[in-house]
């Protein structure tokens, strides 16, 4: 039998939404700067895509996975990183 693919839903956001997200993908941002790598290197490194690291840190539609993926690499919990965005 074949396996489907998991569908993904995006959500779009009102704009207070927006501005967390936004928020948030500052806070990844500045994780990665304290990494010293660039996008491209961090996303290398991590074994995810440097499309992926572009979205996040603009805010764009990143589903909830990816924002736990990211919070794996930098040994967060999603408290802490949404913690950092008040």
């Amino acid at each position: 039998m074949k396996q489907q693919k998991q569908k993904y839903h995006r959500v779009h956001f009102d704009g207070l939404a927006q501005m967390r997200m936004e928020a948030i993908g500052g806070v990844i941002r500045q994780y990665r700067y304290d990494t010293m790598l660039s996008r491209e290197d961090f996303a290398k490194e991590y074994g995810i895509s440097r499309s992926l690291v572009e979205r996040i840190e603009t805010g764009k539609n990143v589903n909830i996975l990816s924002l736990f993926r990211i919070c794996d690499i930098f040994m967060i919990s999603p408290e802490e990183l949404f913690q950092g965005c008040d």
